[in-house]
Formats: C-alpha cells, sequence, structure tokens
C-alpha cells in the first residue's frame, strides 16, 4: 500500500502532520477535557503510505517539535518518538489487512505511550486512557480513509524521499 509518488505526496504528509499539530494544541476536537492524538494517529495512518524510513523519522521529529516546542528532550518526547517510530516499523510487519493493523497499532500505541511517558496515569484514570484509544481510533478511521483515497493511485509507499 506504500507509494512511489511525487513529491507534492511528500509536501501533502507534512501539510497533514502540520495541521494536526496546529488542531491538537486546540481544544477543537476536545471531549470532556480528553483530546484524541491527532498527530499519533496521522503519523500512524502515513507509516502505511511513507516508505522512506528517513523521510518518516523526520516527519515525526517535525510533529513532536509542533506540538511539544521546548529546548530539551524528555520522557515524554522519548515515549512519543519511539511510539511512533514502532508504527513506522510494525506498518508493514503485522499480518492482517492494513486498516485491522491501523487499529492494532493505534490501540497498543496510545497504551504504549502512556506506560512509557506516565505509567501511572493508566492507574489513576483508567477510563480516561481507555476513552482516549476508543477517540483515537474513531478519529484514525476518517484520517486513515482521507490518506486511502488522496493515495488510492499508489500501491506502495511513497519512497521519493
Amino acid at each position: 500500500m506504500k507509494s512511489s509518488v511525487s513529491f507534492s505526496h511528500g509536501v501533502l504528509a507534512f501539510v497533514f502532520v502540520f495541521l494536526a499539530g496546529l488542531v491538537q494544541n486546540t481544544d477543537l476536537l476536545s471531549i470532556n477535557h480528553l483530546k484524541p492524538n491527532l498527530v499519533f494517529v496521522t503519523l500512524a495512518a502515513l507509516a502505511f503510505f511513507i516508505s522512506s524510513a528517513p523521510f518518516y523519522a523526520l516527519l515525526a521529529v517535525f510533529a513532536d517539535v509542533i506540538i511539544r516546542f521546548h529546548p530539551f528532550f524528555d520522557r515524554v518526547d522519548f515515549a512519543f518518538l519511539v511510539v511512533v517510530l514502532a508504527s513506522y516499523w510494525l506498518s508493514d510487519r503485522l499480518p492482517s489487512k492494513p486498516f485491522v493493523n491501523y487499529v492494532m497499532i493505534v490501540t497498543f500505541g496510545t497504551f504504549l505511550f502512556y506506560l512509557i511517558a506516565a505509567p501511572s496515569f493508566i492507574l489513576k484514570a483508567p477510563f480516561s486512557v481507555f476513552f482516549e484509544v476508543v477517540y483515537n481510533n474513531i478519529v484514525g478511521f476518517i484520517i486513515f480513509l482521507i490518506f486511502q483515497s488522496i493515495f488510492k493511485n499508489v500501491s506502495t509507499r511513497l519512497s521519493t524521499y
């Protein structure tokens, strides 16, 4: 499903990550003070369409800078990048259809993020974590379908980067 296409698809990937970062930094999608991890679900969806690992890693770092702009690297940054890069690696290795794999990546990625970044949050607010997993999957479903329609004419990951 990953594509070999033009520069314009790479630019679109950056635009989608940028827009996801901007929206995530607002309360636009907030429901009862919980927001989906829009940047993570966007990058997880893009993992199925981008073939260049360095380009994908650049997108991940770009996304981290957008959502957490500060002069140091901390545990949350580490957790985010580990989960996002693991998503890329798993996108080609899980045995099911791409959308089922995507749901598994988003579900386990959300739990893994909290396990690394704030393990006590899982115990203190398990319903919040569960709601975020569900919310991430709902929003991610829409994002994945959008990317499928954008990259529908391509059969493999973006490889020109």
